[in-house]
């Protein structure tokens, strides 16, 4: 059994996607397809709350990328918000704070 949940969650600034547990190896598949399924409705905008996130592999660092070009490929913006300081330290350390915009709340993400 998986230690992920992706709650989606539909706010007037865009769609919230609440992380929960780890994206690792075995969780990247879930999270992806989640991902999909919400790039088919074609959100303006696209919020990670990862307040809840616990671990980041780097498959769930290939997940985000893939995620990114999902998006992107229906034009949406991305943004990261509520990184615990961990996560936040892995997202610097493979520069993908250059790549996603980075937001210290899901209100501010969402303004």
């Amino acid at each position: 059994m998986s230690a992920f949940q992706c709650e989606v969650e539909q706010q007037s600034g865009g769609t919230i996607l609440k992380l929960v547990g780890q994206i690792g190896l075995a969780e990247a598949e879930e999270f992806d397809r989640q991902c999909r399924r919400v790039a088919e409705s074609r959100p303006a905008r696209v919020v990670l709350d990862m307040s809840g996130l616990t671990m980041l592999s780097s498959a769930g660092i290939g997940a985000l990328l893939r995620l990114q070009k999902t998006f992107a490929s229906v034009q949406c913006a991305v943004r990261l918000a509520a990184l615990p300081a961990e996560i936040a330290q892995i997202l610097e350390l493979s520069r993908l704070t250059s790549v996603f915009t980075v937001a210290p709340t899901v209100a501010d993400a969402l303004n």
